[in-house]
């Protein structure tokens, strides 16, 4: 019986072996790898206080920049940023173009098929805005009625949330990638509610005097945002898992958000 299992171990060995090198996927990427390039090359998309981007000299700050500069020095490692789209990160990290999206990305279950997600940076969540002095709105349910015209990002996780505890309201699907588009309609006229991320919420309204948060002022139905690695990129991966808890639980993750007034500060989970 032993035989038979080590014959039968022998056999799968021999099997995987033209795919994986030394336990990982054949083509993955290790920190060797990058300790010898002396690189870490970083995709970045500039949104919100995670990624800025200065207009004029391109250079980048914000929380996830500080974070991977110092993930970077622990390893003695130089970062090098590559800008890129929502629309075409994905592709970016498949075909190698970079190391590690810090792109601030909803992790879902379909966009895991396509690459791997580190664990959550933090939570972010569903918030609504309408015009100053508008009180019709105080809860989620408030939105449930089909006079109410409410505008949202086409596709995103706030439009199926929407749906679901609004099915009877006047949805106003926005086909962009500006997450920003669905609230700027109120100021237009064209919606009664705004339904966006917390990002884009705070800041419309420190661009728009005119709009007012809604639904009692609370977040909803927070999702988890992480960085992104190639999927057979394990080693990479397991070590940004390590290297971001230990900036949670050290407080400097915390400490980056509140410098760069990112409002899901207190959104930070261990």
């Amino acid at each position: 019986m032993m035989r038979k299992s080590f014959l039968a171990l022998s056999a799968l060995f021999f099997f995987l072996s033209p795919f994986t090198v030394g336990g990982l996927p054949a083509g993955a990427k290790t920190l060797d790898d990058i300790a010898k390039e002396g690189t870490l090359t970083v995709g970045v998309i500039p949104y919100g206080a995670d990624v800025i981007k200065d207009p004029r000299t391109g250079e980048y700050s914000g929380v996830s920049i500080e974070a991977i500069k110092h993930i970077a020095s622990e390893i003695n490692v130089k970062p090098v940023f590559k800008e890129f789209t929502w629309a075409n990160f994905v592709a970016g990290l498949q075909a190698g173009h970079v190391d590690v999206s810090v792109a601030p990305t909803y992790a879902t279950m379909k966009r895991a098929l396509a690459v791997a997600f580190t664990r959550p940076v933090y939570f972010l969540g569903i918030e609504g805005v309408a015009k100053k002095g508008d009180t019709r709105f105080t809860r989620p349910e408030s939105l449930n009625r089909p006079e109410v015209k409410v505008a949202v990002t086409q596709g995103t996780g706030e439009h199926r949330w929407l749906v679901a505890v609004a099915p009877k309201a006047q949805v106003r699907a926005l086909a962009t990638f500006d997450t920003t588009q669905a609230l700027v309609e109120v100021v237009a006229g064209h919606a009664d509610v705004g339904i966006s991320d917390g990002y884009s919420v705070s800041e419309t309204l420190a661009k728009q005097p005119a709009l007012q948060k809604v639904l009692g002022g609370k977040t909803y139905n927070p999702f988890p945002v992480a960085w992104a690695v190639r999927k057979q990129d394990t080693e990479v991966l397991n070590f940004l898992n390590v290297a971001l808890g230990e900036l949670i639980s050290s407080g400097k993750l915390r400490e980056w958000a509140l410098k760069y007034k990112a409002p899901w500060a207190e959104f930070i989970r261990y």
